[in-house]
């Protein structure tokens, strides 16, 4: 009894070789040809599921909630008022004005979204 029989070559068969699609290649910024941003669609699906799925939502603000507040704390009292200071009057938006609202608002894009962008511009009004 034979299981396995070597398969018998034609021999008016022809054998093909194929050109290779891929680039032999390997190009700097190839992964960026894939990159695409998320697009309104996918914000605006993160923000659907964070309103109609209440666990979503309570997670993200437990979260934000368990990061706490900030304290800063330094050996020359001077400094500590001038830092704690500038943190608590730090403009966040058009409507807050301190750390803890800025970090509020980052965890909650950076988790709903997952992205997140904080830029701070200094300037000599202060």
């Amino acid at each position: 009894m034979i299981f396995f029989k070597k398969a018998k070559r034609n021999k008016n068969e022809n054998l093909v070789q194929t050109v290779s699609s891929r680039l032999n290649n390997f190009e700097p910024f190839g992964l960026l040809e894939k990159y695409s941003p998320i697009s309104i669609t996918e914000l605006k699906l993160y923000s659907k599921l964070k309103e109609s799925v209440p666990v979503i939502d309570a997670a993200i603000s437990k979260i934000i909630r368990l990061v706490g507040i900030f304290k800063i704390s330094f050996e020359n009292e001077n400094i500590e008022n001038l830092l704690n200071k500038f943190l608590n009057n730090i403009q966040v938006n058009a409507y807050s004005s301190n750390i803890d609202s800025f970090i509020n608002i980052y965890l909650n894009q950076l988790l709903t979204y997952g992205t997140a962008i904080g830029e701070v511009i200094l300037n000599n009004t202060a």
